[in-house]
């Protein structure tokens, strides 16, 4: 599977699991969704690693708010999961590109995006 068939087109959290889902462009048939992590074990505002189709993805939880983006910076292809969260942004561990934990856009230069989605609860 290629990386831009993985795009998320939609993120759940199902309030009885728990489980973080996302559903991709390439299977939107897909209802119930590719489960990338468990809420309960996600630390707030510390990024997370998920592999889904060989795709790297980060995960961020935010208080209330959870979002999965692109694992991987789009300067150098660092993993930005070894970042950190500094206020709304998601910093790479490398050379400190920054995006928005919640949308992936670069705060810097917003042509810059690491794809991703928040998700809804159901």
């Amino acid at each position: 599977m290629r990386v831009r068939q993985l795009v998320l087109k939609h993120l759940a959290l199902s309030g009885r699991s728990e489980e973080v889902l996302a559903v991709t462009k390439a299977r939107p048939q897909n209802a119930k969704g590719v489960k990338v992590a468990v809420w309960s074990e996600l630390p707030d505002r510390q990024p997370a690693y998920a592999l889904v189709a060989d795709v790297d993805l980060v995960v961020v939880r935010y208080d209330d708010r959870v979002s999965v983006l692109y694992g991987r910076c789009l300067h150098r292809g660092a993993l930005m999961s070894d970042g950190s969260i500094v206020g709304d942004n998601l910093i790479c561990g490398l050379h400190a590109w920054d995006y928005r934990f919640d949308t992936g856009v670069s705060e810097y230069n917003n042509d810059e995006a690491a794809g991703g989605s928040t998700p809804r609860m159901r």
